[in-house]
């Protein structure tokens, strides 16, 4: 029975957790239940951090965690460090700018807000939902990166697909994305695009510290975009 847990957990990432959570999206727009956000975070984090614990008691956390592998086309010796750097930057200019740019800049705010209102099924508008945000955004950090990072790439690697390292990247970015559909293409695109950036810091740093901070990071900030009271849900849905 072991043996077939990453089996399962693989077939659930891909497969699975994208059908799962459509059902939930769809039940999180109709419902009546002015609880229904949180219900919904509460279950998120406990699917979560389940499935990552899960995943790492089934394959062996060191070989989650940590990945002394390199693949040809990322930078190697010198060029490493200062990759890093220049990528790091990137990532934190290209979230905090339009952050800060709205403090002062009612067209870039009103242009950021409509952007984020299809999703506003799942945005907090409670000081309770904004606490358990805060929750989830760190559980998805830590759990989404062992989960798509750590525990898929390794299972790609692995029986019965033997991927290259590269084809295992590139499918775990995919499943990523995926996993992400009730975001609507955009949302599945734009989450891809970041699995890629925590895939090469995964890659490069060996570790999976640098993405998971970076991941929290990127999910918290959406409470600096959309202050406390502020519903983004269209007229009728209010």
């Amino acid at each position: 029975m072991k043996s077939l847990i990453p089996h399962l957990i693989a077939v659930f990432l891909v497969v699975g957790a994208p059908i799962w959570d459509l059902f939930e999206i769809r039940r999180l727009k109709v419902s009546a239940d002015p609880r229904v956000r949180v219900k919904w975070y509460a279950k998120v984090v406990v699917a979560s951090w389940t499935l990552a614990v899960i995943a790492v008691l089934a394959t062996g956390g060191r070989e989650i965690w940590n990945i002394a592998e390199t693949v040809s086309w990322l930078p190697h010796g010198e060029g490493v460090k200062a990759f890093l750097i220049g990528l790091l930057v990137a990532m934190l200019v290209g979230q905090l700018v339009p952050v800060v740019l709205m403090r002062s800049n009612e067209k870039l705010q009103a242009r950021v807000r409509q952007a984020l209102s299809s999703l506003y099924f799942i945005l907090p508008v409670t000081r309770a939902e904004r606490w358990w945000w805060v929750v989830v955004s760190l559980s998805a950090g830590v759990c989404e990166e062992v989960l798509y990072r750590g525990f898929l790439i390794h299972y790609f690697q692995g029986a019965p697909l033997y991927w290259s390292l590269t084809i295992a990247i590139v499918g775990s970015i995919v499943a990523f994305g995926i996993g992400h559909s009730y975001q609507g293409f955009r949302g599945v695109v734009g989450t891809a695009i970041l699995g890629v950036v925590f895939a090469v810091l995964f890659l490069m740093t060996g570790s999976l510290l640098v993405p998971v901070l970076l991941h929290a990071f990127v999910d918290v900030r959406i409470l600096w975009m959309v202050p406390e009271g502020l519903s983004l849900a269209p007229a009728r849905d209010i």
